[in-house]
C-alpha cells in the first residue's frame, strides 16, 4: 500500500473526529465566547469550565481546521467563525451542525438498516430544531435557486412541504408583486409565518396546515416550488406529487424542483444512505429520472441549472 493510499483510507475512516470537533466547540459556545473576547487557553477553560489542557487540545484542533487563530497563546476566530458561528446572529449556522450531530445517532443503525432496507418509524410531528437547521441550510442557498428561475410574470406561488418557508420568502423579497402560499405540517407553519414576518413580507405569504400528497392544493398556480421533498419519498410518492404539481398549474406554468441530482458525486450517494436511515421511502434521483418522472406528468423538457458551489441543481418545466 502506497503512503498516499494509507493516509486516504485513515481519513475516511477518522473523519467523526474532525466533525466531533466542531460539534462540541458549537454545543459549548466556544466561538461565542472568543467572539466577545480572545483568550488563552487557560483563560477559556475557566471561562468555560473546561480542563485546562484538554482545552488547549479542542483549540489546537479547531485551530488545525482553521476554524481558529492562534497567536502568541491567544486565540480568535477565524473569519469563517466569526461569521457563521456565533450565536444569535442572522447568519449563525449552529442549527445546521447541531443537527448533523444529532444524526451521527441515526447513523449507528446503519448496519440494521442495510440488511432490513427499513428505519424505525419517523417522530409523530417535526422537531423544531430540525426545521430552524433548515432555515440555516435554506438561506444559503435560496438566492441561487431564485436566480436559477426566470420570473415570466410569475404571480402565485404554491411551495409544496417549504418548511420554514425560505425558498419562498426569497421569492417574494426578490419578486415583489408576487404572493406565495405554503403547504406543510402543522407545527411548522407557525414557523414558517415567524420567519415571513422578521422578512418582512407576511401580508404576501400564508402559512397553510396539510399533507402535500392528500391535501387540497388549489389551482391556476403560476410556479410549484419543490424545494428538496422528492428525496424524502419514494419513487411513487414523487411521481405522484409531480402529477399533483401539474393539475394545479396554469397551462404554461412551471414547476421548480430543487434537488440533490444522482450523478456519482459524493453528497448525493451518501445523503441517499441518509433518506434510507431519516425517512421510510427516501432516496436521491438521476437527472433522467425526474426527467421521465416529469415527462409522465405531462410537463415539457425541463431546463437544468447546476448551482455553482454546492451539490444542489434545479429543473424548472412548465406545463404543456
Amino acid at each position: 500500500m502506497s503512503v498516499q493510499e494509507h493516509r486516504r483510507l485513515r481519513e475516511l475512516a477518522s473523519m467523526h473526529f474532525q466533525s466531533r470537533c466542531l460539534h462540541e466547540a458549537c454545543e459549548r459556545g466556544l466561538f461565542s465566547e472568543l467572539e466577545r473576547s480572545p483568550g488563552s487557553a487557560e483563560e477559556l477553560a475557566r471561562r468555560l469550565h473546561l480542563h485546562p489542557q484538554a482545552c488547549r487540545m479542542l483549540l489546537d484542533a479547531l485551530t488545525a481546521l482553521a476554524l481558529l487563530q492562534e497567536r502568541e497563546g491567544l486565540y480568535s476566530n477565524a473569519p469563517i467563525a466569526s461569521r457563521y458561528l456565533i450565536e444569535g446572529t442572522a447568519t449563525d449556522q449552529g442549527e445546521m451542525i447541531a443537527m448533523y450531530r444529532r444524526s451521527m445517532e441515526r447513523w449507528e443503525k446503519l448496519a440494521e438498516a442495510l440488511h432490513c432496507g427499513h428505519t424505525p418509524a419517523p417522530p409523530s410531528e417535526p422537531d423544531p430544531r430540525f426545521i430552524h437547521a433548515m432555515h440555516c441550510t435554506a438561506s444559503v442557498h435560496a438566492p441561487l435557486v431564485v436566480e436559477a428561475v426566470p420570473r415570466n410574470n410569475a404571480r402565485r406561488l404554491l411551495d409544496l412541504g417549504g418548511g420554514p418557508g425560505t425558498y419562498s420568502i426569497r421569492f417574494l423579497l426578490t419578486w415583489p408583486e408576487a404572493e406565495a402560499r405554503m403547504l406543510d405540517l402543522e407545527p411548522v407553519v407557525s414557523i414558517a409565518q415567524e420567519y415571513a414576518e422578521i422578512a418582512g413580507v407576511n401580508e404576501r405569504f400564508e402559512a397553510v396546515a396539510g399533507d402535500y400528497l392528500e391535501s387540497e392544493l388549489g389551482d391556476g398556480y403560476d410556479l410549484v416550488l419543490l424545494s428538496n421533498i422528492l428525496h424524502c419519498n419514494a419513487p411513487e410518492g414523487c411521481q405522484r406529487l409531480l402529477k399533483r404539481a401539474f393539475a394545479c398549474l396554469r397551462p404554461g406554468g412551471r414547476v421548480v424542483i430543487h434537488e440533490f441530482l444522482r450523478d456519482g458525486s459524493l453528497w448525493p450517494a451518501v445523503f441517499a444512505l441518509h433518506m434510507l436511515l431519516s425517512t421510510p421511502g427516501g432516496d436521491t434521483y438521476s437527472e433522467s429520472t425526474l426527467k421521465g418522472w416529469l415527462h409522465e406528468a405531462g410537463f415539457g423538457e425541463p431546463v437544468v441549472s447546476r448551482l455553482e458551489g454546492t451539490p444542489s441543481s434545479v429543473l424548472v418545466a412548465a406545463r404543456s
